[in-house]
């Protein structure tokens, strides 16, 4: 029985001994345990530095395309606002150069202007040639 107790004793000075190891390992790493890689940090940071780029790219391709879109939107409003004036102008016109009348085909109000060839021509008042919207030009053509 004694050296039962004997190698139960060896056996648990072991133990603390592999314990004390562990612990020592824990508080006091080896050399060059955990030394951070210089050329994979470095590899990772250009890595990053092409994605921030990327993304800096994108920015100004977005922050260009909504300049754009506001020169757009801007010059819209402008063409509109001429087209408007113009079609104001071509209204009021209209009744010195034309004479007015009422289409037989669909009754709308027409006016008869001359063409540069001195042929009659039926013209909406929006200025447009009344044989593009009448329903029933295709009876008028010859």
């Amino acid at each position: 029985m004694n050296e039962l107790t004997e190698l139960n004793d060896l056996n648990r000075e072991d133990e603390q001994r592999e314990d004390l190891k562990r612990e020592a390992d824990r508080e006091y790493p080896k050399p060059f345990e955990g030394v951070v890689n210089i050329d994979k940090v470095m590899e990772e940071r250009d890595e990053l530095d092409k994605l921030i780029q990327r993304l800096l790219d994108a920015i100004h391709k977005l922050e260009e395309r909504e300049k754009l879109a506001i020169d757009a939107r801007d010059s819209y409003i402008e063409i509109n606002a001429i087209l408007k004036e113009r079609l104001n102008n071509f209204e009021k016109l209209l009744p010195v150069i034309g004479e007015k009348g009422e289409c037989r085909g669909c009754g709308a109000e027409i006016y008869w202007v001359h063409t540069k060839n001195m042929k009659k021509m039926p013209v909406t008042i929006k200025g447009l040639s009344h044989f593009a919207d009448c329903p029933q030009a295709k009876d008028f053509r010859k």
